[in-house]
């Protein structure tokens, strides 16, 4: 949790810096004579422009990659623990995130413009890869539980 915490805390260390960098100064507040100092500070501004807007887009992805890993780590450890059955239960959304994120990238080299949104492609998954792993833990919990209770019957009668 600790981690977390620093993580939030150098993100918004880092926004802020990003928001004090990119704000724009007005050539007339500034008193420019020249129209190419003026012309030099408007380049600047959009220039800052530009990063803050690629900082959010690093910042998106980073998130979702690493929210993607999580869950995909979670489901991995599951199939790699599980046995039988269970094991194919819990390897289904690799297989799943393997075939969608082979379909992103063939899609992005042959056209760049395809998948613009993929971050949030990767988010959806992890998302419902998250609640459908949570369900096959309870299932796998209460498959256990009721495979275990005739034995408890057996020895209370005898």
């Amino acid at each position: 949790m600790k981690y977390y915490l620093k993580i939030i805390l150098v993100s918004l260390c880092l926004v802020t810096a990003f928001n004090i960098s990119a704000q724009v100064v007005d050539a007339t507040e500034v008193g420019l004579s020249s129209s190419i100092e003026a012309q030099a500070l408007q380049l600047n501004s959009a220039a800052a422009e530009g990063a803050t807007s690629n900082f959010w887009n690093i910042a998106i992805a980073a998130i979702t990659l690493a929210m993607t890993w999580a869950v995909a780590g979670l489901a991995f450890s599951a199939s790699r623990q599980w046995r039988g059955g269970w094991r194919l239960v819990a390897s289904a959304p690799l297989l799943i995130l393997a075939l969608w994120s082979g379909l992103i990238v063939i899609s992005k080299l042959l056209n760049p413009s395809a998948h613009a949104l993929w971050p949030f492609e990767l988010f959806i998954w992890s998302m419902l890869t998250a609640v459908y792993m949570m369900v096959m833990l309870m299932a796998k919990k209460n498959a256990q539980s009721q495979d275990q209770q005739p034995d408890k019957d057996a020895k209370s009668q005898s």
